[in-house]
C-alpha cells in the first residue's frame, strides 16, 4: 500500500493535484500560461503529458513498470491515467493550482478530496516538462524530480481503465 501511495504521489509530480489553474507570475494568466511555454513570463501546461522518467516511456520502481499520462485543462481541472504493473489503468480526476511556478491540488478518491502529497516546482522548455517534489517540511528542497513530454494520450490507454 506503501508503494502504491508513493507511486500515486510521484505521478502526482503533477500528480499527488483545487483552485482555478492560474499562473500568477509577473501579473498573472489564466489557464497557466502562454501556449507552447516559451515565454519566460510564464509556464503552460496545459496539454497532455506522459512521464518519461530519465527518458524512457515508464519507470520502474522496485522491479514495478508504472506508466502515467497526465491532462491538464485550462479550467484548473485534471486527469491522470497511472498503470502500476501490468492490468488496466487507474483514472484520477482532481483540480490544480500553477502559481509563481508552483504547482499544487487536490485530487479525489471515491467521495473524499485530498491534497496531493507534495508541492512542485515547474519548469518546461519546449515540449518537455520537470516537475520537481518539493520537501513538505521546508518546501524549498526538492526530494524528487519527474520528467514529463508532451504527448497526446492514446485512445488504448483511456479504454483501458477502471
Amino acid at each position: 500500500m506503501k508503494r502504491i501511495a508513493y507511486i500515486l504521489a510521484v505521478a502526482f509530480a503533477a500528480f499527488a493535484l483545487q483552485s482555478c489553474g492560474k499562473e500568477n507570475n509577473n501579473g498573472g494568466n489564466s489557464g497557466g500560461g502562454n501556449a507552447g511555454g516559451g515565454s519566460s513570463t510564464t509556464t503552460n501546461i496545459t496539454g497532455e503529458w506522459h512521464l518519461t522518467g530519465l527518458e524512457t516511456k515508464s519507470i520502474n520502481y522496485s522491479g514495478v513498470t508504472v506508466d502515467v499520462y497526465v491532462s491538464f485543462e485550462k479550467s484548473g481541472a485534471f486527469t491522470l491515467y497511472q498503470l502500476v504493473g501490468e492490468g488496466r489503468y487507474t483514472v484520477h480526476t482532481g483540480n490544480y493550482t500553477l502559481s509563481k511556478g508552483v504547482l499544487s491540488g487536490t485530487y479525489t478518491v471515491g467521495t473524499t478530496t485530498k491534497a496531493w502529497g507534495s508541492t512542485y516546482q515547474v519548469s518546461v522548455s519546449g515540449s518537455t516538462m520537470t516537475l520537481s517534489a518539493l520537501s513538505a517540511e521546508d518546501g524549498t528542497t526538492v526530494v524528487e524530480v519527474t520528467t514529463y513530454k508532451k504527448e497526446s494520450i492514446p485512445s488504448s490507454v483511456k479504454n483501458n481503465t477502471y
